[in-house]
């Protein structure tokens, strides 16, 4: 028998939601994706925050993916649901409370912050996976699979600001490393999870806003991006045919 999700998990979703929304109002207000000196020296390579470039809604792009990802979670939230997918309902509620709090504490507890947001990422993942059997067959949540990739990038992004700015790694370096992990996981889960080709659009869709982002303060930032996007467009095609 079908059911509507239990009511922790559409407060999950909803604390999700609204977090997100908050935390990136908060940034619009106190705006600190880019030195002061960045939009001065166009095409240049400035210090910038990766994470900032997905959460706070300041172009279309970043804004239609949160959108789309917060529309998504609470319709799977609010329609009635398949016996099959109560494997996914404990680890997708793990995800969006840890991701509902990793934001807040990225600039002040950085650590913890990545702690929490790799917690969301192998939650939100396991939720993904949740529909596949051990034989490979099964089909995924188109949904699950979404948030899944949205919260890849977000991990690897908080990745990238602990190695640039707790670490003091060259900003291009920890873009470089958070961006080729992001990428390996990204074509290996892919291929795990066929022809449900939601998670890699996620990532695509987000790695467009950071180039789109990055574009006037480090060109080797959305050079990076582009690239990537290339690696998983491939991996995508592989998995769907």
């Amino acid at each position: 028998m079908r059911r509507r999700g239990t009511p922790l998990l559409i407060g999950a979703v909803l604390a999700f939601i609204a977090s997100l929304l908050l935390h990136g109002l908060s940034l619009l207000n106190a705006p600190h994706l880019a030195p002061d000196d960045a939009l001065a020296t166009p095409m240049a390579d400035n210090p910038i925050d990766m994470v900032d470039l997905l959460l706070a809604p300041q172009s279309p792009v970043a804004l239609s993916l949160m959108a789309v990802l917060g529309c998504g979670l609470l319709y799977h939230a609010l329609r009635r649901q398949d016996p099959e997918a109560a494997p996914a309902q404990g680890p997708l509620e793990v995800g969006l409370l840890a991701g509902a709090f990793w934001p807040w504490l990225e600039l002040h507890q950085p650590v913890a912050a990545l702690a929490l947001a790799g917690l969301m990422l192998v939650a939100l993942l396991r939720a993904a996976l949740a529909g596949l059997r051990h034989d490979g067959r099964g089909r995924s949540s188109a949904t699950l699979a979404f948030a899944a990739g949205w919260a890849t990038l977000a991990g690897m992004a908080m990745l990238a600001s602990v190695l640039q700015y707790r670490l003091g790694a060259p900003p291009l370096l920890a873009a470089a490393i958070s961006l080729m992990l992001a990428t390996l996981l990204s074509v290996n889960i892919q291929l795990r999870l066929g022809r449900t080709i939601s998670y890699s659009i996620a990532l695509i869709w987000g790695l467009i806003a950071i180039a789109a982002g990055a574009m006037l303060a480090s060109i080797g930032l959305a050079a990076m991006a582009v690239l990537a996007i290339a690696v998983i467009a491939v991996a995508l095609v592989q998995a769907s045919t």
